[in-house]
């Protein structure tokens, strides 16, 4: 199965699409397909700055590109190791590279779906964000999938996570929003 299969076959029908990609799926391959996703992303991102700023939009666009494929690494990582961590307690036995690669088939045409949706105002931003709650549900069966966990508790291990970020932000706001 190559890229562009995988992205096709796991945002289309994940139920089926996900077993057989467990059988190969590993680490590096999960990687390849967020690298792919966040050039492609940026580079989207960079035409749009330089339209709207011309040329000195199409710098920072290009800085844009290369720092987010770097943080776009390393916040996959962390936050797969977040999800690993919290399958792991709730009873999931898998592996880390596999779901590296099963959640990120799936997330990388969001991603770039989302980036071209920016080019339309308001519009575009509602449609990214209903794609992103779309993506929760490749993302259960992937977890469901790596670590044999039920329907609930694969929702879990992505829930408590987003639930404790949710309120870390909130805290963290609160004395922005007194002032």
């Amino acid at each position: 199965m190559d890229i562009v299969e995988e992205w096709k076959t796991t945002l289309t029908d994940p139920q089926n699409a996900m077993p057989s990609l467990k059988k190969k799926a590993n680490l590096v391959d999960g990687l390849k397909h967020l690298g792919i996703a966040v050039v492609v992303s940026g580079i989207i991102g960079a035409i749009i700055m330089s339209l709207f700023g011309g040329p000195l939009g199409a710098v920072f666009g290009f800085g844009t590109l290369i720092l987010g494929f770097v943080l776009g690494f390393i916040m996959l990582l962390i936050g797969n190791g977040v999800i690993w961590l919290f399958s792991v307690l709730l009873g999931g036995k898998g592996e880390f590279g596999k779901q590296v690669h099963l959640t990120a088939a799936p997330y990388a045409p969001i991603a770039v779906a989302s980036s071209i949706l920016n080019i339309i105002p308001f519009v575009g931003s509602i449609l990214g964000f209903l794609l992103t709650i779309y993506y929760l549900y490749p993302l259960t069966i992937a977890l469901k999938t790596n670590y044999g966990l039920s329907t609930i508790k694969a929702v879990l291990a992505w829930l408590i996570p987003g639930i404790i970020l949710t309120v870390i932000a909130v805290i963290l706001a609160r004395p922005a929003l007194i002032d």
